[in-house]
């Protein structure tokens, strides 16, 4: 038997579970997961934090929109998600200039340095980091939360997520794309690709051109507990020249060398080397103890050759949607994205059929 749908959507990573939520009270929505379970790559294995001040502009006013979205999903579901917590941009004598730039870009930012920059970013080792910037409007995002209240959106909806369902077949017939996976068949005159690093296969099982999105590992260590529980609230720091960060977690830190490693689309796994680079770095710029690393993880960002986010129709492919490349990005800018692809999908499929409007 074939499940026909209004929209298919493959990949069940926050990509694609917010766009389910968002289009499911709209559209029949079927989401297809290739694991076993739903944000296995890169949803759930982020630093967790929305900052209004990373990445380009469009990035940010994505984020800031999604800022606004989640808190309203925290009303309706009565839970918290976002908990402020305030990132401090540093600078090293060598990260100086690019401070500046960012501080005349971004008036929003509060500059700190000296005794300032040691009393509000207590991770930071003011001999090390010479000056700083505040982001007051940052978060600490609660990711099972957040994928949970999707998940929940989506299936009161009436969307149907189905895990365990690789795509082995995807074809345009009839005004239909006609889907077989190893849990069965789908049929709908719209899918859309959220298969994050594999979102170019998912296209070439589609005859759809590729976008040349590639995938770069992302690698994270938490330490050991031992950090002052004075400390737990503390903003998190990062390096203005993007080869660190760190933030407490709990009574541990949490920290990434900022690496960006090409690799092949798959289950991303820490090198004992980078981490313990990551761990050194820790050890040479901040001003607490950092214990040693009780576990690492590894994540995938998937850019686009132009690096920014591939999203809406495909020019050349009717019913075909993008939903994907969004870089180390993803969590942050989910759902606005899934908003405005939900509003795409909803009004043409209105106006007239994606067939004919492709």
């Amino acid at each position: 038997m074939t499940v026909r749908a209004d929209a298919v959507i493959v990949g069940a990573g926050v990509a694609g579970l917010s766009l389910a939520a968002a289009l499911a009270h709209r559209r029949d929505v079927v989401v297809l997961e290739a694991e076993a379970r739903i944000a296995v790559h890169s949803s759930g294995r982020s630093a967790r934090q929305m900052q209004p001040s990373y990445g380009p502009d469009h990035i940010r006013a994505l984020t800031r929109r999604s800022i606004e979205i989640i808190g309203g999903m925290e009303s309706g579901h009565g839970t918290e998600i976002l908990t402020p917590r305030s990132l401090g941009w540093v600078a090293r004598p060598s990260g100086v200039g690019p401070l500046e730039l960012m501080l005349e870009h971004l008036p929003a930012l509060r500059r700190v340095e000296g005794a300032e920059l040691a009393a509000e970013l207590p991770l930071a080792d003011p001999d090390v980091y010479r000056a700083g910037a505040i982001d007051e409007d940052a978060y600490e995002v609660d990711v099972d939360r957040l994928l949970d209240a999707y998940l929940a959106d989506a299936t009161a909806g009436g969307a149907e997520v189905v895990t365990s369902a690789a795509v082995e077949h995807l074809e345009r017939r009839g005004g239909r794309w006609e889907i077989r996976t190893a849990r069965g068949r789908y049929s709908a005159p719209v899918v859309v690709n959220a298969a994050g690093a594999w979102a170019d296969r998912v296209a070439g099982l589609a005859g759809v051109e590729p976008r040349g999105i590639r995938s770069y590992r992302r690698t994270v260590a938490l330490t050991s507990s031992g950090l002052d529980a004075g400390l737990a609230h503390a903003p998190m720091i990062s390096d203005v020249e993007m080869d660190f960060y760190a933030r407490p977690a709990g009574g541990a830190l949490l920290l990434s060398p900022s690496d960006e490693e090409p690799v092949q689309p798959g289950d991303a796994r820490p090198e004992p080397a980078t981490v313990r680079r990551v761990l050194e770095r820790a050890r040479n710029r901040l001003a607490v103890p950092v214990p040693d690393v009780e576990r690492a993880w590894a994540g995938l960002r998937c850019f686009s050759d132009r690096e920014v986010p591939v999203t809406g129709w495909d020019p050349a492919a009717p019913g075909f949607v993008w939903l994907a490349g969004q870089g180390g990005y993803g969590l942050q800018t989910s759902a606005a994205l899934a908003e405005a692809t939900a509003q795409t999908i909803a009004a043409t499929a209105e106006r007239s059929s994606p067939e004919r409007e492709a």
